[in-house]
């Protein structure tokens, strides 16, 4: 199915995809107010985070440092440093429930680092 046949969701249309009528060559970089209000707030958000921190919770159950790690790589393309490693281990401390799976997540998406990426 092509992407400009597919029902538009207020999540992307935050983020800038332009509906089906419109011919656009070039999307603004800056972000703004209703994509930072969006991503914050808005429940798709909240249920994309969910189910991504049950799909990982789930899949490294038992082995917090390769949960980690593979966090790390997903959202930031890059291994965690030694400090982030232990940060986040101590936050976990030997558990990887979803709650804190989805802690871990949502602290890396909202670092200036993830979103200069």
């Amino acid at each position: 199915m092509r992407a400009s046949q597919v029902q538009v969701d207020p999540f992307q249309l935050a983020l800038g995809r332009p509906t089906r009528e419109n011919v656009t060559t070039h999307r603004s970089e800056e972000p703004g107010l209703l994509q930072s209000i969006t991503l914050t707030n808005h429940q798709l958000m909240h249920e994309r985070l969910q189910e991504g921190a049950l799909r990982f919770s789930d899949k490294y159950q038992k082995n917090p440092h390769d949960l980690i790690r593979t966090l790390y790589l997903s959202l930031l393309c890059r291994l965690p440093t030694s400090r982030e490693l232990k940060t986040m281990e101590d936050y976990l401390q030997g558990k990887t429930d979803v709650s804190g799976v989805e802690d871990i997540i949502w602290a890396i998406l909202v670092s200036p680092e993830f979103q200069f990426i």
